[in-house]
C-alpha cells in the first residue's frame, strides 16, 4: 500500500547525546500519549552523477525491523526551520530500491528516466529512535505531534557523522503548534534548529565538500499580488537566504558565509521597515531589535575580514619587508579569529534559535493579522504595485535630499547617504519584478555603482576604528609602537587613495541622480 502525503516538520539538534537525553526529561516531552523505540537502518540511493540530488529528491530504503520501506521525498527550502515536504512511500520486499513499484505519475515525473541498475548506495544512516506522541488541545483546537528522538550516525564507507536531534512532525493541528512545542523544549535544553535534512548532510559527507555561501535570489512577484502576499514572499526570501548561509557561517572556512548572513539580515530589517504600516508595533520592535543584536554579533568577523583581505593585504604586498605591517597582520588575524568565535557563539545560542522560531511562526501562521482592524486589513489587500510606487518614490527622494551638495558633504553625512542608498536598493530589488526590466536594470546598475564608491569610503572609516581599538588594547611598549607605525602606514595609504578617488565618486553621484526612475511617478 503506497502512501502519498505532505510532511510538516521541524528539526532541532542537540550538541551531544547527553543534551538529547535531557530533552527527553522536559515536561512537554514527558506527558505523552504513547512511546515507541526502534532501530532504523536506511540506505540513500542516487545515480552516479547525483541527478536526484540536483532535483531536490531523497530516495531511500529503510529497514524498520518489521520490513523494508521505500520512500521518495521532495525537499523544500526551509525558512525559520519549518519544512513542508512531499513524501511518497511503500513497502518493498528487500533492501534494494524497486523503481517498478512506483506508480504515482507525479513521482515518476520528478524522478525522470533512470536506467536499470543505475541507482547505487551513496550513504546510510543508523539510528536509535524513540517516538512520542504529544496529544491534547491547543488554542481551542486538537493537536497531535510526533516527537522523534534520534541518536546515531550518518555513514559513508570511510566517514561517520554523529546525530543527536529531535524531529517534530505535525499529525493533527496547525503549524503554530509545532513552533510552540519547539519553544517549550528550548526552555529546558539549549537546542539549535537543524536546517539540513539527514539526506543533505549525508550527501555533504559523501562528497567531502563544504557548504557554499549563497547570494540572495531574485524575487518574482506577480504583478497583481496583494501587499500581504508580497510581504510574505519577500520575508520568506530573506529567511531562505539567511538559512542557506548558516552552515557556511558556522564552518568558518569561507568568510562569505557570514557576509551573506549579514546581507540577509539587513534585507530582512529593510523589508520589515517597508511593511511597517501593516505589522503590529510590538512585533516590529522585537524583530528589528533581535536582528540588530545578531547583526552586531556577526559584525566584527566581517569587519576584520574586509580589513585583512581588501585593505591590509595590498599594503603588505607592496611593502613585504616591513616588520611592523607583518605584526599588524598577525594581530588582525587573531582579531578576525575572535570575531568568528563571537559569530559562531551567537548562531549556536538559544537566543538565535528563539529568533528563528518566532520569525518562522510569524510568517507561517500570518501572525501580523493578530488584532488587525478594518483599515489594516484593507491595506493588506491593496495591490502591491500601488504601494510600491509610493515606497520607492519616498526612498529615492530621501537619498537625493541627503546627497545635496554632495561634493562638500562630510564623512558622517556620506555615511548616512550610503545607508539610505542601501535601503533604496533593497526596496528596488524587492519590487523590481513588478516593473519593466529595461528600465529597472540601468537604475540598479547606477545605484550599485554609487554604493560601491561610498562603500569603499566606509571600509576605510571602519579600518580606522578597528586600528584604534587594536592599539588601545595593546600595552605600552615596542610592540604597541610597531602597531602604531603600521596603522599610520595603512591609514596614510588609503587616505591618499580616497582623495584620488574623489572625482570619480562625485561623477558617479551625478550620474545616479540623473538616472530615469523605473516606477510610476
Amino acid at each position: 500500500m503506497a502512501r502519498n502525503q505532505m510532511e510538516i516538520e521541524l528539526k532541532l539538534t542537540a550538541e551531544s547525546v547527553d543534551d538529547l537525553s535531557a530533552v527527553l526529561e522536559a515536561p512537554c516531552a514527558a506527558s505523552v500519549e504513547q512511546r515507541r523505540t526502534k532501530k532504523l537502518e536506511t540506505v540513500y540511493y542516487d545515480t552516479p552523477d547525483l541527478r536526484l540530488k540536483r532535483r531536490g529528491i531523497a530516495y531511500r530504503v529503510r529497514n524498520t525491523g518489521d520490513g523494508y520501506v521505500q520512500t521518495v521525498k521532495v525537499e523544500a527550502a526551509p525558512a525559520g526551520g519549518l519544512k513542508q515536504r512531499a513524501e511518497w512511500e511503500a513497502a518493498v520486499d528487500g533492501p534494494e530500491p524497486d523503481l517498478d513499484s512506483i506508480d504515482e505519475p507525479t513521482v515518476r515525473e520528478r524522478l525522470g528516466m533512470i536506467l536499470p541498475g543505475e541507482l547505487r548506495p551513496i550513504f546510510a544512516t543508523r539510528i536509535d529512535r524513540e517516538t512520542r506522541i504529544v496529544n491534547g488541545a491547543a488554542n481551542g483546537h486538537r493537536r497531535r505531534i510526533e516527537m522523534a528522538f534520534d541518536k546515531g550516525t550518518i555513514e559513508t564507507e570511510t566517514k561517520a557523522l554523529p546525530i543527536a536531534e529531535v524531529e517534530l512532525e505535525l499529525l493533527e493541528g496547525k503549524p503554530e503548534d509545532i513552533y510552540q512545542l519547539a519553544l517549550e523544549l528550548l526552555e529546558s535544553v539549549p537546542l539549535r534548529i537543524e536546517l539540513e535534512s539527514k539526506s543533505a548532510r549525508g550527501y555533504a559527507l559523501a562528497s567531502g565538500g563544504s557548504k557554499q555561501p549563497r547570494k540572495a535570489g531574485r524575487l518574482k512577484l506577480d504583478k497583481n499580488i496583494s501587499v500581504e502576499e508580497a510581504m510574505a514572499q519577500i520575508v520568506r526570501g530573506c529567511l531562505e537566504h539567511w538559512s542557506a548561509n548558516e552552515a557556511a557561517a558556522l564552518a568558518g572556512g569561507d568568510p562569505e558565509g557570514i557576509h551573506q548572513m549579514r546581507v540577509s539580515l539587513r534585507r530582512l530589517r529593510s523589508a520589515l521597515t517597508v511593511f511597517s504600516s501593516v505589522i503590529p508595533d510590538d512585533q516590529l520592535v522585537w524583530f528589528k531589535q533581535e536582528c540588530k543584536w545578531l547583526l552586531s554579533s556577526l559584525g566584527p568577523a566581517r569587519d576584520w575580514d574586509v580589513f585583512n583581505t581588501e585593505l591590509l593585504a595590498p599594503v603588505i604586498a607592496a611593502r613585504p619587508d616591513d616588520k611592523s605591517l607583518a605584526q599588524l597582520g598577525d594581530a588582525a588575524t587573531a582579531a578576525r579569529g575572535n570575531g568568528n568565535e563571537t559569530a559562531v557563539a551567537a548562531i549556536k545560542s538559544p537566543r538565535y534559535a528563539v529568533l528563528m522560531l518566532r520569525l518562522g511562526a510569524w510568517l507561517d501562521c500570518r501572525r501580523w493579522r493578530k488584532d488587525t482592524d478594518g483599515a489594516m486589513r484593507a491595506e493588506l489587500a491593496r495591490p502591491m504595485v500601488e504601494v510600491a510606487d509610493t515606497l520607492l518614490r519616498r526612498r529615492h527622494r530621501k537619498a537625493l535630499k541627503l546627497g545635496r551638495r554632495f561634493r562638500s558633504l562630510p564623512a558622517a553625512q556620506r555615511h548616512e547617504l550610503r545607508i539610505a542608498l542601501k535601503k533604496l536598493r533593497y526596496t528596488a530589488e524587492f519590487f523590481s519584478s513588478l516593473y519593466e526590466q529595461g528600465q529597472v536594470k540601468p537604475y540598479l546598475r547606477g545605484l550599485s555603482g554609487m554604493q560601491d564608491a561610498l562603500g569603499h569610503l566606509n571600509d576605510v572609516a571602519v579600518a580606522e576604528r578597528l586600528l584604534q581599538s587594536l592599539i588601545a588594547d595593546q600595552p605600552a611598549g615596542k610592540k604597541r609602537d610597531r602597531l602604531v607605525n603600521a596603522a599610520g602606514i595603512v591609514v596614510g595609504w588609503y587616505s591618499h587613495g580616497v582623495t584620488a578617488f574623489e572625482p570619480k565618486t562625485v561623477a558617479r553621484w551625478r550620474e545616479f541622480k540623473d538616472h530615469r526612475v523605473f516606477w510610476h511617478t
